[in-house]
């Protein structure tokens, strides 16, 4: 008997690169079960219907908060999940009178690409325009400015500052100023965007093994990666991972299919002591 005959190499490619796909596609399994979490479930830390803002009334402590990073005891929370699948949206922030404060723009696979805030546009009022990725299109004069996204889908995070407990009441006025408006609501007077919490739900993957790597190629599919990491799709497709690729892996070889399943269990410890250090 031959080395050969002891390694099942298809099962060896795929547990290599599914390794690699589980750590790019990560991301995009944390984001999907927040959003889920946040948009649908009203006991959630931070529920609101996509394109409004939970407003936090209270600071938070490492009890009151569990999900999404470490608590600060010194700023009021506000979370928003934006949806630009169908168009641009505003978003609106009051004059602060210097008062600090940030919005945080991160795509589905938790990358930053850009910020609202003191350090970067300023204090006082202003109306922001996020478009989807490669939208060309014309914007009211009344913006500022725009950003583009890289995926349709956005979570903006915005914290202002507070300087004790006496200061609360100031910054919930202002944090009652902080508004998203879809383009097509902009401008109109009375105008109320509808509340849509429906969201598709992560994949069940405690039971089905292959669950994550559903949710990852679901992911893909509705947020297309950047043409920089190509190289890796590429790869990934080898073993059924990516935008466009089935939920269904009954095509795969069992042995690819065994691979990918050892990929996600391994891939989850070797994330798990990162997150924890991370804070995340």
């Amino acid at each position: 008997m031959t080395l050969t005959d002891l390694v099942d190499w298809r099962e060896m490619n795929a547990y290599s690169l599914g390794l690699q796909a589980y750590m790019y596609g990560f991301p995009l399994i944390y984001m999907a079960e927040l959003r889920h979490q946040w948009v649908t479930n009203p006991e959630s830390d931070f529920y609101a219907a996509l394109n409004h803002f939970h407003i936090k009334t209270e600071l938070t402590t490492a009890t009151n908060y569990t999900t999404g990073g470490s608590p600060n005891n010194d700023t009021l929370y506000a979370w928003g999940w934006i949806d630009l699948t169908e168009e641009p949206v505003i978003l609106s922030v009051p004059e602060t009178n210097n008062r600090y404060y940030v919005i945080q723009l991160a795509d589905f696979y938790s990358d930053n690409f850009a910020s609202i805030g003191k350090k970067t546009t300023g204090t006082k009022a202003g109306n922001y325009a996020i478009t989807p990725p490669g939208w060309i299109g014309d914007l009211p004069a009344s913006i500022n400015d725009s950003f583009e996204s890289p995926t349709p889908y956005v979570l903006a995070f915005e914290r202002t500052v507070v300087n004790g407990a006496a200061d609360l009441d100031a910054v919930l006025l202002i944090q009652s100023q902080f508004s998203i408006t879809p383009l097509r609501y902009w401008g109109k007077s009375n105008a109320k965007p509808p509340k849509n919490h429906e969201i598709w739900k992560p994949y069940e993957a405690v039971i089905d093994l292959m669950g994550d790597w559903k949710t990852i190629n679901r992911a893909m599919t509705e947020n297309p990666p950047r043409a920089i990491d190509q190289t890796l799709v590429t790869m990934m497709k080898q073993i059924g991972i990516g935008p466009g690729e089935s939920l269904d892996f009954d095509y795969l070889h069992p042995s690819v299919i065994n691979g990918l399943k050892r990929a996600a269990i391994d891939g989850k410890k070797m994330l798990r002591p990162a997150i924890i250090e991370g804070g995340g």
